[in-house]
């Protein structure tokens, strides 16, 4: 499987079942605003977290594919819950600045993890131990993601 249809997979993985919290959480609260505000809120925060997370790990195994492909997958990771964005800006509960903060965050975050994917490739004849610190740089980016979210999450204010 290349490297698109992996980010397509996982952008469905992580999606349906944050949706399916969210009508769940949903269903089972009062319709006051400043609940609803909360939910979406959190659905934001998580939504974040997920793409970060994935974006950093889903370049690891992908010694194959190209800089398009790797570029492709991870626009794919960032741009499939769009919709979900879209909505959450609908309710009220995110600001168009805030949504768009997101996904800045996400595509800089992604553009860090392709530069650090592309780093040591086969062909520009670097050694071994280039891999080892390109998957190195990449799990300590997945780590800097998950340690330091309340940073990320104050920095657009959730």
């Amino acid at each position: 499987m290349n490297l698109p249809r992996q980010a397509l997979a996982l952008s469905i993985v992580y999606t349906i079942p944050l949706l399916i919290w969210l009508v769940a959480g949903l269903e089972f609260t009062e319709w006051n605003e400043d609940s609803l505000r909360f939910i979406f809120r959190q659905a934001l925060a998580a939504l974040l977290l997920l793409q970060l997370l994935s974006t950093a790990l889903l370049c690891m195994n992908s010694d194959t594919a190209g800089w398009q492909d790797n570029a492709l997958g991870i626009l794919q990771l960032i741009l499939f819950p769009l919709p979900l964005l879209v909505l959450i800006w609908l309710t009220g509960s995110a600001s168009p600045g805030l949504i768009l903060k997101s996904l800045l965050l996400a595509c800089s975050l992604g553009l860090i993890a392709l530069l650090v994917q592309q780093l040591g490739r086969p062909g520009l004849g670097g050694p071994n131990i280039f891999e080892t610190g390109r998957a190195l740089a990449q799990v300590l980016l997945a780590i800097m993601v998950w340690n330091y979210r309340e940073l990320w999450w104050g920095w657009l204010e959730l």
